[in-house]
């Protein structure tokens, strides 16, 4: 949730006027106890006001991804997801992962098994994504979750074009205004699918050597399967993580990037933050605890490049 102070930068008005309106539409707040003037928005409340005040998320599908392991690909995810979530956007992650690290981390699923469908059952039976969703334990996220049997969904696809596999199963997503695949350490025609479906594609990485030649490795498969599929290329950010400036291999692995990736570098880091990766253990998200502004301010970046709030002409209150 999000409190009248970031609303108000948010909209671009002051926080009196937020609370007029709140009160002139009677729109649903949490009130702190013992101090009326304190109040947090959840994620309908605030889309509310968004739209009263003529904005709305211009719609983006984007993969967090590469092919190097563990640089953060679920926890970049994550809290992309809740920061969205508590600003208003509607969100859907598609977890292709079988080791379902965010799976784990936000479903709420209807069964006490966790008796829910994934990529497999999709691809299997010929369903759509929207025959699978889930709710998530997070207010404005859903979920098409993911089970170690998804391992097996490679093996329904091997011989497809990568460019329809997925974009086939996307029917009846518009209500989302962002649409997160999270996906394994790998480059199958599945994961291809992914990157191909998407308009944007965020590639975190270590400061180190294996990670920045991972970097390279993924961006050249993406590129031979657009040319190989006749497809666009999708939008590449790289997002430098665990990020220390006063470390001598944090600043020079931002110079080899800043040297063979410019045109891909985001301009922000995500800095190391042990907190960060204790949250996640603990199954909460950076944005549910205090502290940590710089960081936050990082993956507010992050968010409006994956999915900026646009002006609707006219509807402006």
């Amino acid at each position: 949730m999000i409190d009248t102070k970031e609303a108000s930068q948010i909209l671009g008005i002051t926080p009196h006027r937020v609370k007029q309106i709140v009160e002139e539409h009677s729109i649903p707040v949490n009130k702190k106890p013992g101090r009326s003037s304190r109040v947090k928005f959840g994620n309908e409340s605030f889309r509310k006001i968004l739209t009263l005040r003529g904005f709305d998320y211009e719609r983006s599908i984007v993969t967090i991804g590469q092919e190097k392991g563990g640089v953060g690909k679920s926890l970049l995810t994550f809290n992309i997801a809740v920061n969205m979530a508590n600003r208003g956007a509607k969100v859907l992650i598609i977890d292709l992962d079988p080791e379902a690290c965010i799976t784990n981390l936000i479903i709420n699923p209807r069964a006490e098994d966790q008796s829910f469908a994934t990529v497999f059952e999709v691809l299997k039976h010929d369903l759509q994504f929207k025959d699978v969703i889930e709710p998530s334990n997070y207010e404005g996220i859903d979920i098409v979750g993911c089970r170690g049997v998804a391992r097996r969904a490679e093996r329904l696809v091997s011989d497809q074009n990568p460019k329809k596999i997925l974009k086939d199963k996307m029917e009846g997503l518009d209500k989302y205004d962002l649409i997160l695949f999270d996906i394994p350490p790998t480059f199958s025609r599945l994961i291809s699918s992914a990157y191909l479906t998407s308009d944007i594609v965020v590639m975190p990485t270590f400061p180190d050597s294996w990670s920045i030649e991972s970097l390279q490795l993924t961006i050249d498969e993406i590129e031979e399967d657009c040319r190989k599929f006749d497809c666009d290329t999708p939008d590449i950010k790289i997002l430098m993580n665990k990020f220390l400036p006063e470390r001598k291999a944090s600043k020079e692995a931002l110079e080899v990037l800043s040297k063979n990736f410019g045109e891909y570098l985001l301009p922000y880091q995500i800095k190391e933050c042990a907190a960060l990766q204790n949250f996640v253990n603990d199954g909460f998200s950076l944005f549910e605890k205090s502290g940590n502004v710089e960081i936050k301010d990082s993956f507010r970046s992050i968010c409006h490049v994956v999915c900026p709030l646009e002006v609707k002409t006219g509807d402006s209150q």
